[in-house]
């Protein structure tokens, strides 16, 4: 364990990619930790995205993303983290999953969501083609569908309501035992003409990623062309959490605007922090942020301003 690296980063999403990047062309020494577990490996069509007029599969953007990193120097390697330690000379080091440890000046977590799948078998078949969960992403998508909205909160309602600028065939699904959704909530999908059925489903048809119809354990057949999950996603922060790192509401890690954790060169990107993200471009943003960030940490005194209100590139 003679290497000591200058930054290594826990997510081969588009966020930790963004930040290595940055940090690789700033002449550091980079590894990134890629478990290949988050929403990109999917490969969803992403058609939002600036730059790319006929849109691009989340897979084949990350393609890019790692050949990008590795022609400034990146080390990318599969696998995660097991557990990370603060050493007393300040450093990090870090337990692979596979064994072995290594070591780091500063650390990015950009290790994103986990998202609750709805329940019924092999749900992950149809994502990206008749299974979403962002309306930003996949609104446009539906126009003119019938839609299934899965959820149980007003959240999730709101979404249902939300998705009628694009359909009129919009029905609402609780399939808990106990509906959290508000009174006044449920009187707005009334209001917007969207039945709300409480059941258990009991099997789905489809092919080829397609969804047809969803058979519920109350006796009711629901006929449609996709699903909106609204089950929500749990932060992967656990491992952050451990390393002493400041969690906000719902798990997620706190940063400021520079995307700075409570601890001294410890940085997060994506959608694992409490920052507006959900989407690749606000991935990328923050990966830039932290990369640039983790850098500037890096910096001898020389090279930093007495007063840090505004920073050098």
């Amino acid at each position: 364990m003679t290497t000591i690296y200058d930054s290594i980063i826990i997510g081969g999403g588009p966020a930790g990619l963004s930040a290595s990047i940055y940090l690789g062309r700033a002449l550091r020494s980079v590894l990134v930790l890629d478990a290949a577990q988050g929403r990109t490996v999917w490969n969803q069509h992403n058609d939002n995205y600036f730059g790319f007029p006929k849109g691009i599969r989340s897979g084949e953007l990350v393609r890019r993303g790692r050949l990008q990193a590795e022609r400034f120097g990146v080390e990318i390697t599969a696998g995660d983290a097991r557990e990370i330690t603060r050493l007393d000379d300040g450093l990090f080091e870090i337990e692979l999953d596979s064994g072995g440890k290594r070591r780091t000046r500063t650390l990015i977590f950009a290790t994103g969501v986990t998202d609750v799948w709805p329940p019924f078998d092999n749900a992950k078949r149809y994502v990206g083609k008749s299974l979403f969960w962002c309306i930003h992403c996949d609104g446009f998508r539906i126009i003119e569908k019938r839609v299934v909205v899965l959820g149980n909160s007003d959240a999730a309602a709101t979404t249902a309501l939300q998705l009628l600028d694009f359909t009129p065939h919009v029905t609402f699904l609780c399939a808990s035992d106990e509906l959290s959704i508000s009174l006044e909530k449920q009187a707005q999908l009334r209001d917007g003409e969207i039945e709300l059925h409480q059941s258990a489903i009991a099997k789905v048809r489809g092919k080829g990623g397609q969804l047809e119809t969803i058979w519920l354990e109350n006796g009711t057949c629901l006929e449609l062309d996709c699903i909106f999950s609204a089950l929500g996603q749990v932060p992967n922060s656990q491992l952050a959490a451990r390393l002493g790192v400041e969690l906000a509401d719902a798990g997620c890690i706190k940063v400021d605007v520079e995307q700075h954790t409570n601890i001294p060169g410890v940085f997060a990107a994506g959608d694992v922090t409490n920052l507006p993200a959900q989407q690749v471009a606000s991935a990328v943003h923050q990966g830039a942020l932290a990369g640039v960030n983790a850098n500037y940490f890096l910096r001898p005194r020389a090279q930093k301003l007495k007063s840090e209100a505004v920073k050098p590139a």
